[in-house]
C-alpha cells in the first residue's frame, strides 16, 4: 500500500465517475459510503487482474456457452 500520496493522485484514485454517481441516490450516508468503497475496489481489482492476466481470450470469456450438453 502506498503510503506518501500527492493530491492529484488522491483525486484520481478517490473521485467517483458522473456514471457512478446515480448509484448512490437513495441510500444512507453509511451506504453512499459503502458503495463509494466497492465501487473504487472494483475498478482497482479490475485493472490488476488485467495487468497481471491480460485480457481474456474469447474461448475464455464465452465459459460453456459453446460446449454441448453431457448426460
Amino acid at each position: 500500500m502506498k503510503r506518501c500520496w500527492d493530491e492529484q493522485q488522491l483525486i484520481e484514485h478517490s473521485t467517483l465517475f458522473a456514471s457512478e454517481q446515480p448509484l448512490l441516490g437513495n441510500r444512507t450516508d453509511r451506504g453512499k459510503i459503502g458503495v463509494a468503497v466497492l465501487l473504487k475496489f472494483g475498478q482497482k481489482l479490475k485493472a490488476r487482474v488485467e495487468a497481471y492476466a491480460g485480457p481474456a481470450p474469447l474461448s475464455a470469456a464465452a465459459g460453456a456457452g459453446g460446449r454441448p450438453a453431457t448426460a
